[in-house]
């Protein structure tokens, strides 16, 4: 069997939780397809985190990233460019999403590709579905690990009134349009969460493959455990500080719930770690109760000395590896719901949900305060990830996706007397 799978990013290094669920998905087809991977590149030269890759791909083919139409945008006059932005959101039917990710490159590429015999097309993310060929016989699979007209809700609703709002949402509601469509086009869908599949109104072609984790071994456990107990007034945010709703829920901490711990608890801190954080949060930085850490190389440091994990997102889509790789370490979570959303968890049990700025923050020192419930959530957090959100088990899943048409078509090909 033979797979052509289309990214919009080089899925490596693992610093973001698309790369993380890319990454893993190719691990899985691996395993069962014949793998050619087709992603942008600066140039569409070869980039060393390509070499990570090869292991799980027959191929890997690169186009150039600036074939974009969002990118070569970039070039305009900024009179052009603002106005030809503009029109985009004006397009009577298709999102502006869709347009910016359009690449004649890249379709030229993918429909050269196509006609070489493959048995499955997998492209991840909504705006994929432009790079791909007039729908033909080659079962295709898009992989929603957002979904866009929810995330942009999310952002409407938190983030404020400026001039291009209108525009936006517009853009909402011909996302919305667009998505809840997805029973009438000729592709399957793939989503992250019963949630997710419920805001395509369960059309019968989608199918949820979770986001998942890989489980640190007992011992790594037992010592996060241990230092937990020593460091007990840490609050640890992870997250890739390039994503805007990370960068909107560490200000969202820092400026309206760090100030309401600190009356209390004057000496806790907060550690902000994540790659290339903007001018924004490096603002933050203190020194002694919050501290930005920028680009680590490994999160599991930080991970053993936390008392807490808070993930207080406002804005965003899909589901969050931040809040299954905390729980697999053994680190208790605070979320608010659109951090803990599409996650199979309940507040008290697996973690604690709150939504408000004051509930946060009470949440927040109720488990450093409290061994008990500490160590409860711990325990109950690393008990759902193994069960439901290994990635072991998730790939098996992929794998049954990935290989479950071609076996059904080789059935009846064979007839009815095919054993």
């Amino acid at each position: 069997m033979r797979t052509l799978v289309i990214s919009q990013t080089v899925p490596y290094p693992l610093h973001t939780g698309s790369n993380q669920r890319i990454y893993h998905l190719l691990r899985a087809m691996a395993q069962v397809s014949e793998v050619t991977l087709v992603c942008p590149t600066t140039g569409g030269a070869h980039r060393p985190e390509l070499d990570a890759l090869r292991p799980f791909c027959k191929a890997v083919l690169t186009f150039s990233v600036d074939s974009f139409s969002l990118r070569r945008d970039v070039s305009l006059p900024r009179p052009v460019r603002w106005l030809k932005g503009k029109l985009r959101y004006l397009h009577p039917t298709e999102p502006a999403l869709l347009q910016w990710f359009r690449s004649r490159e890249a379709e030229a590429l993918v429909k050269a590709l196509c006609s070489r015999g493959f048995d499955l097309v997998w492209a991840e993310g909504l705006a994929s579905i432009r790079l791909l060929p007039r729908p033909s016989e080659v079962r295709t699979a898009i992989d929603l690990h957002n979904i866009e007209h929810r995330r942009l809700e999310l952002k409407l609703r938190y983030g404020g009134i400026h001039l291009s709002t209108p525009l936006e949402y517009l853009e909402f509601l011909r996302l919305r349009r667009f998505e809840r469509r997805a029973g009438k086009f000729p592709y399957e869908f793939i989503v992250c969460s019963e949630t997710d599949a419920q805001a395509l109104r369960y059309a019968p072609n989608v199918r949820v493959v979770p986001n998942g984790v890989e489980i640190p071994d007992a011992t790594d456990l037992q010592n996060t455990k241990l230092k937990q107990a020593a460091q007990r007034s840490i609050f640890l945010f992870v997250g890739d500080m390039q994503y805007p709703p990370n960068v909107d829920a560490v200000t969202h901490f820092a400026q309206r719930v760090l100030p309401r711990i600190h009356a209390e608890e004057p000496g806790d801190q907060f550690l902000i770690v994540g790659r290339e954080p903007p001018a924004s949060v490096r603002r933050l930085h203190n020194g002694r109760t919050l501290i930005v850490t920028g680009t680590v190389q490994d999160v599991s440091p930080y991970l053993q000395i936390a008392a807490v994990a808070v993930v207080p997102m406002r804005l965003g889509g899909g589901t969050r590896i931040k809040i299954l790789e905390a729980m697999a370490h053994g680190v208790p979570v605070v979320s608010t719901s659109v951090g803990a959303e599409g996650l199979d968890v309940q507040s008290g049990r697996h973690l604690l949900l709150a939504d408000e700025p004051d509930a946060f923050a009470k949440a927040c020192l109720s488990v450093s305060r409290d061994r008990s419930l500490q160590h409860r959530l711990a325990a109950e957090g690393y008990q759902l990830v193994r069960e439901k959100y290994d990635w072991t088990q998730i790939e098996r899943l992929v794998q049954q996706i990935v290989i479950g048409r071609a076996q059904n078509a080789r059935r009846e090909a064979e007839g009815p007397n095919a054993a």
